[in-house]
């Protein structure tokens, strides 16, 4: 429980700093210029993504598993990334006329500057995930403050070199993963994992394992950015910097989905019946939506004066999407607690024909609506590909809604002790 609690109130500090940047990045850059930051630091991450064959995945495992030793592993990876990341840097570079095409020379100076954070970004995962695989969570939860918080601190002495300009938020970004790299390192040298003599049987295992999963783990990009990557490619600056904020808008409600996926997950893969697992999938499912439903509705009355106050008038056209876009909160609250259960159960194949299904579906809306109706096509994109997943798991995994749904006083019980628990557990530390 008390990972759990550091993991959550960690989830909850790495929002803030996200929700306080992205507010610093929209009042000072505008919409323009917040879409030309998140097309900046769009392409990098994804090709370092797409590319990475889950090695990081991988490295959590072997460390986890004692193997192979934390040191063995960490060299392996060493290598394995040293390689991907010359390749990646390379297809980077091959890009850069297309990506950039049309871009003034301030972005395209930055896009080269933005190869560095290929191999940046996949030391940085790896070792993350190294710590998670010790099971160090104190460690783990403390990287993701430095990375979310030094990005904010490293945000004034870039804009006060270079002024408020895209150019300056992608430096004080690359700067605060560079400081979390160097962190990360450190700490990974002081519990004596450094090395650099990888060997042949730690490198194979690490591509073997992690390229099993790199396939689901590719859809579930693809899912999660195709929206900003159409909006990239068929909008205008100014429209992917309103969809940005009514997107980090939107995500707000979601925290209380991830907190509960965070606790279901050990009880229902503790559970010995079928019927347990689906009483507490239920249960879960039912707290959660008695706390997303109000705040869902609340945001979407007030989401109006929610833009103005956090981005300012500039912003105003963004309302609509966001509201959409708070829509999304529900239906992906059934898909990642459904797929949480599912994943505990041992049934990964409907979850990836779920991501596949949903994916396709996702991509074929919103190049029909985003040329239609611009950032409001792109929301209502998103939320239709929502739905796919949910009607999928319903109908393939025997799933009753209404069972689901079956709502009474001992869910409003529950959800008040889950409560009181993690306040108490949070008061005693």
């Amino acid at each position: 429980m008390r990972h759990i609690l550091t993991s959550f109130l960690s989830s909850g500090a790495v929002q803030i700093a996200n929700v306080i940047t992205g507010i610093v990045a929209a009042r000072f850059l505008l919409p323009e210029g917040r879409g030309e930051l998140a097309f900046l630091l769009l392409w990098p991450a994804l090709i370092a993504d797409v590319g990475a064959l889950s090695i990081n995945t991988a490295v959590s495992y072997y460390t986890a598993q004692s193997r192979f030793s934390p040191k063995r592993v960490f060299a392996g990876a060493l290598f394995t990334l040293s390689v991907l990341s010359l390749l990646l840097m390379a297809v980077f570079v091959l890009l850069m006329p297309l990506l950039f095409a049309g871009r003034g020379p301030e972005l395209v100076t930055v896009g080269w500057v933005f190869l560095v954070f290929i191999p940046v970004h996949l030391y940085s995962s790896c070792l993350f995930s190294q710590f998670q695989g010790a099971h160090d969570f104190t460690v783990y939860n403390a990287l993701r403050l430095v990375l979310a918080y030094s990005y904010f601190v490293f945000i004034v002495p870039f804009v006060w070199l270079f002024g408020a300009t895209p150019a300056a938020f992608a430096y004080a970004f690359l700067a605060a993963n560079a400081a979390t790299l160097l962190t990360s390192a450190t700490l990974a040298g002081r519990n004596g994992w450094i090395s650099g003599r990888p060997d042949k049987e730690v490198v194979r295992a690490l591509v073997s394992y992690g390229s099993r999963f790199h396939v689901s783990v590719l859809m579930a990009i693809v899912s999660r950015r195709i929206d900003i990557v159409v909006v990239t490619v068929l909008l205008s600056s100014a429209e992917l910097g309103l969809y940005v904020a009514a997107g980090a808008l939107a995500g707000l409600p979601m925290i209380a989905t991830m907190t509960m996926d965070i606790l279901v997950f050990p009880k229902i893969a503790a559970a010995e019946t079928e019927d347990a697992r689906r009483a507490i999938l239920g249960r879960y499912l039912r707290a959660t939506l008695l706390l997303l439903l109000p705040a869902t509705i609340a945001m979407i009355l007030v989401a109006p004066y929610l833009v103005y106050l956090a981005f300012g008038e500039a912003f105003d056209g963004a309302t609509n999407a966001a509201r959409i876009l708070l829509l999304v909160a529900l239906p992906y609250t059934f898909k990642v607690l459904i797929t949480t259960y599912l994943r505990a159960s041992d049934r990964m194949v409907l979850v990836n024909k779920a991501e596949l299904i949903g994916m396709v579906v996702g991509a074929i809306a919103l190049f029909a609506l985003v040329p239609l109706f611009g950032i409001i096509g792109a929301a209502f994109a998103q939320l239709i590909a929502a739905l796919v997943s949910p009607l999928y798991f319903l109908a393939r995994a025997r799933l009753n809604l209404k069972e689901l749904l079956r709502f009474s006083e001992e869910d409003i019980n529950f959800l008040r002790e889950l409560m009181h628990r993690i306040s108490r557990r949070k008061n005693a530390q």
